[in-house]
């Protein structure tokens, strides 16, 4: 049975159009740090609200808040122009539930250099707004 050409077409711009998105996605990748926080258009300071700074993404999906010692970890994953972070339940070692499974999302606008998050309804958070710069790899030459 052969395609009718039409669908061959539209196939052709779906997959055009989600390899675009996921390079335009594959920006996220690398280390963030927060810039601002915003509530209500009200900046927060930043050292009464995070314990750290720095934000970092990976191309599997992982992503940390702070350092392997101290920070949090889970998955990150692109939802429509929303990024939505899942961050595992933790148990104990006696296999009670410390924090059940915690899920967030934000509204994405991302460059190459800026990133800012929106809150949703979702986690009642439409009132804060987040502002990153991504951080440059410094790429020194050494001259002999």
């Amino acid at each position: 049975m052969k395609l009718p050409y039409y669908l061959i077409l539209l196939f052709a711009q779906l997959l055009i159009a989600c390899e675009s998105r996921q390079q335009h996605y594959g920006q996220l990748i690398g280390q963030w740090n927060v810039v601002e926080v915003k509530s209500r258009e009200e900046r927060i300071a930043l050292d009464k609200l995070l314990d750290s700074r720095s934000f970092s993404f990976t191309g599997q999906g992982d992503y940390r808040l702070g350092t392997r010692a101290i920070g949090i970890s889970g998955k990150w994953k692109i939802v429509g122009d929303r990024i939505r972070l899942i961050q595992p339940e933790i148990k104990a070692l006696n296999g009670g539930i410390i924090s059940a499974q915690i899920q967030q999302e934000w509204e994405l606008t991302l460059s190459e250099e800026w990133m800012i998050w929106r809150g949703t309804a979702l986690n009642d958070t439409q009132h804060l707004k987040i502002l990153f710069q991504k951080k440059q790899e410094n790429n020194f030459e050494v001259s002999e």
